[in-house]
């Protein structure tokens, strides 16, 4: 798992998080730090303060690493080397902490990982329901599931798979072929499908959540043909604005 860090509140909500979730799975993180106006030594010591106050970091396998140049690159380069199943990262705060030019929005947008994305000062806690998005259009990653997956097995907890639209209906075709992935791969993962009839889609996915008390959100992060890595006119980015539960975007590509 990997999780960037600099040493702001959001990387404090975001590293406890990580510490979690490392643990529930018996995973490593990699803590990384892109500097910009100060020296490595300076940098490590910074960083070795900031995570002193974490005790459960000795029972993780963890890494610290320190890179200086673009954020976005250098993370990507990371987590391409050290083969990084997926990130964490919170925002930090409200509707400003997923514009364009935050780390958050670069990285779901041009990294190839699934992100889990929590917003700023929301605190940890067991994943009982979590709630899966689908618009019964084809996956053109389906591995991509195994992250989801991952999660609700080791909290054991029930996936909604949920569908929002105008209409409560969807094509036979279309969604015998999107349930029997889900169910291929939620195999042994208690999971159900619903149908909420919203215009607004935004709307229709924060009352379910609301209503089924949702502790997670999973979005495939679409991509749009004429410019692969936009997210400014995508669901997830409308979600990710506003969303008061984590939010694990899971990459089309």
């Amino acid at each position: 798992i990997l999780v960037p860090i600099d040493f702001t509140e959001a990387s404090k909500t975001g590293i406890e998080h990580a510490v979690e979730v490392a643990l529930k799975n018996a995973g490593s993180l990699i803590l990384v730090h892109v500097r910009k106006y100060q020296s490595e030594k300076d940098a490590r010591s910074k960083f070795d303060a900031f995570i002193s106050e974490y005790e459960a970091l000795k029972k993780i396998p963890h890494k610290i690493v320190i890179r200086e140049g673009d954020i976005i690159q250098m993370l990507s380069t990371v987590a391409t080397a050290e083969r990084v199943d997926f990130v964490i990262i919170a925002t930090k705060g409200s509707s400003s902490g997923f514009e364009e030019d935050s780390i958050a929005y670069q990285m779901i947008s041009r990294l190839k990982i699934p992100v889990l994305l929590i917003p700023h000062k929301v605190e940890y806690h067991e994943l009982n329901k979590i709630l899966f998005t689908v618009d019964y259009k084809e996956i053109q990653n389906v591995n991509v599931l195994k992250s989801l997956y991952r999660l609700a097995q080791s909290y054991d907890a029930k996936v909604h798979v949920l569908y929002v639209g105008e209409k409560v209906t969807v094509e036979k075709e279309d969604r015998e072929q999107m349930e029997n992935i889900l169910d291929y791969f939620l195999e042994t993962i208690d999971h159900s499908y619903d149908f909420f009839k919203q215009e607004d889609i935004e709307k229709g996915i924060a009352d379910f959540i609301k209503e089924k008390e949702i502790d997670l959100l999973a979005m495939v992060a679409r991509r749009h043909h004429r410019n692969p890595g936009d997210l400014k006119q995508s669901l997830v980015r409308v979600i990710a604005l506003n969303t008061l539960v984590p939010l694990l975007t899971l990459p089309e590509m």
